[in-house]
Order: structure tokens, then C-alpha cells, then sequence
């Protein structure tokens, strides 16, 4: 149980930082191989200096390289980027960067990023080569910051971060229980070839009861 004291604004970064102490205990860290484009480094100073942002935050891009850093920040800034990424392997791959921070005075910095991937078109064909059509892919994700100095020269940050990838129409998992669903009458006609069997043995039984009259005259003739 926790409870707090409120007197103004520099009691409010105390609770604040003591609430990310309290929840980084239930954070995990997460792995990326399923959204590369957020490896994507933005804003051409990072490019130009190796991507030694770290702990050269002075910007809007301090979104994406350390949230902590707008904690220093002040005032408000908004930052974009639009370029075409991979020329020489398509020409309709666009990668599109926007960040945003505004300062609160006396409770810190929030800010905001907004990353974007155009993966163009591709050709959609089925499992036999036929030609669908086309369709579009993109990747894109949302994050929210804020960051708030803790003493002169420290400051503390946290983010979390919203994303979505359309790769393909339907992915592979749709694509098996189609097949599923297409094989499963296949089955059928299986039980009805069963039932269509079994009345072919009843006229047997009919002829063996057809055949039993034929012995009765014999014994007739014997009696006589």
C-alpha cells in the first residue's frame, strides 16, 4: 500500500518518480524481430553521428533515442522526417517519422512519436501461381513519453509504445483452415457409399427363403 502527501508540484515529481520505481518490478522486456522498422534510427543529426543520441538529447527526437532526456527540455518542439527507404531495391518503400514534446512547468515533459513504414505493393498470387491481384503492406506504431528531472543533472523517463503490421491480406494460419475446410466434405460421400452398400445383402436372404419351398414336395412324395 502506498499513499502520498501532496504539496505542490516538487512533491508531485517525488510521487511521480516513486511511481515508476514501484512498476518497473512488473516491466519486461520485449523483443523486436517482428517489427524491424522500429530499429529505423530518425532525424539526420542521429544518422550523421552514428547514432550517438543517447545522451545528446536537445530535441524532438529524444522520443525514440531516450525518453529520460526530456526531462531537460523545455518549451515545445516538433520534429519530422520523410524518406525514401531502400531506393535501389523499390521505388515505393516511404518511411515517415513525426514527434512532438511540450513542457509542463514544475511536473516535467510529455511527449509523442508517430512512425510510419510503406512497404508498396506486392503481387498476391495463390498456392497454384494465379494471379490475385495486388494489395498493400505497412507497418506502423505510436508511442507516448514523459520525462521529469530528478536532480540537477539526473532525470528519469518512461514510454510505452502502440503497434500494428499488415503484412498480407491473410496470413498463413487463414490459409490452412481454408484447405481444412475444403478437404472436410471429401469425407462424406465415404458413409454414404456404406449405406448404398448394405441393402445388397438383403436379396440373399430373400433367395435362401425363396429356395425353402422347393424341398416341401419331396417330402409329399414320400408319404406317398
Amino acid at each position: 500500500m502506498l499513499g502520498f502527501l501532496f504539496k505542490g508540484y516538487k512533491n508531485m515529481k517525488l510521487v511521480i518518480c516513486s511511481i515508476f520505481i514501484f512498476t518497473s518490478s512488473f516491466l519486461f522486456a520485449v523483443g523486436e524481430a517482428g517489427a524491424i522498422f522500429l530499429l529505423i534510427p530518425p532525424g539526420a543529426g542521429a544518422q550523421g553521428s552514428g547514432e550517438a543520441q543517447v545522451a545528446k538529447v536537445n530535441d524532438a527526437y529524444s522520443n525514440y533515442y531516450n525518453p529520460a532526456g526530456l526531462g531537460f527540455l523545455r518549451g515545445r518542439e516538433a520534429a519530422g522526417m520523410h524518406v525514401q527507404w531502400l531506393p535501389n531495391l523499390a521505388d515505393d518503400i516511404y518511411y515517415e517519422y513525426m514527434g512532438y514534446y511540450q513542457e509542463y512547468p514544475g511536473l516535467g515533459t510529455i511527449g509523442g512519436q508517430l512512425i510510419f513504414l510503406n512497404l508498396g505493393t506486392q503481387q498476391n498470387t495463390d498456392e497454384d501461381g494465379n494471379d490475385l491481384g495486388t494489395f498493400g503492406s505497412w507497418m506502423g506504431a505510436i508511442q507516448g513519453n514523459f520525462g521529469t528531472t530528478i536532480s540537477t543533472n539526473s532525470s528519469i523517463g518512461l514510454g510505452f509504445k502502440i503497434l500494428h503490421q499488415k503484412l498480407a491480406p491473410s496470413g498463413a494460419g487463414a490459409e490452412k483452415k481454408e484447405d481444412k475446410k475444403a478437404d472436410a466434405p471429401k469425407e462424406a460421400p465415404k458413409a454414404e457409399e456404406k449405406k448404398a452398400d448394405a441393402p445388397k445383402e438383403a436379396p440373399k436372404a430373400e433367395e435362401k427363403k425363396a429356395d425353402a419351398p422347393k424341398e416341401a414336395p419331396k417330402a409329399e412324395e414320400n408319404k406317398k
